[in-house]
């Protein structure tokens, strides 16, 4: 029996799963915040964390200072400080100046409206995560996530006070975090520990599994 016409409907029902998926997706990127390191390593894969060490002294004035609007790039992320005023502020801290916070050095700059940015290398990362403090211990620090210049999320997170360090991941559902923003009113804000995952976009796994489930169809009417 000729098996042509029955691949022929296998391959359109694939080819219209696809087409319906792509309709369904949301418009914009799903934020997915994680405060649990755990949870969030869990989801992700590859990852690379820059955790600051060695680049500030321990001796005074205790920090290196990389206020330029050039700042500096660590890993393939860049990391600028910019101010109330537009000009630039951004050190990294050893803990002897800025606080012990369990942490060892940690870079600090913005003070709202001012900001730190890291701009992600490549088309971004569908992960990031980091420690967040403040120069004035339990004050909020606000996170914006960017695709290019779309705002994917925006949000006040609570730091605690010496010397915990507060941890918070966030997973992007379709769209790569490309840079973020880190403020904090009244105050410096103060990263450490940022990573990013080399998790794969979801479309890109459902086109490969959507791909590989119509080859096994495939071989099996052809075995039939």
């Amino acid at each position: 029996m000729n098996q042509m016409p029955r691949i022929g409907l296998v391959v359109n029902i694939l080819i219209a799963t696809i087409v319906l998926t792509l309709l369904a997706a949301p418009a914009g990127a799903e934020i997915t915040v994680k405060n649990n390191q755990a949870d969030w390593l869990a989801l992700t894969s590859g990852v690379l964390t820059i955790d600051f060490e060695d680049l500030a002294p321990n001796y005074a004035p205790f920090y290196i200072d990389y206020s330029s609007a050039e700042g500096v790039t660590l890993g393939g992320v860049n990391f600028m400080g910019v101010t109330g005023d537009a000009s630039n502020y951004l050190r990294v801290v050893d803990p002897a100046l800025g606080g012990n916070w369990n942490s060892g050095d940690f870079l600090m700059g913005g003070w709202e409206p001012g900001y730190i940015q890291a701009t992600l290398p490549g088309e971004g990362s569908m992960a990031i995560a980091m420690d967040l403090m403040t120069n004035a211990a339990g004050r909020n620090v606000t996170v914006t996530l960017y695709n290019g210049n779309t705002e994917l999320y925006s949000g006040a997170i609570a730091t605690s006070a010496l010397p915990t360090r507060t941890f918070v991941g966030f997973l992007s559902s379709d769209m790569p975090i490309t840079s973020a923003r880190f403020s904090a009113a009244g105050t410096f804000a103060e990263i450490d520990n940022f990573s990013i995952s080399e998790t794969p976009e979801p479309d890109s796994i459902l086109f490969g599994l959507t791909g590989l489930a119509g080859l096994w169809l495939a071989r099996r009417l052809r075995r039939r």
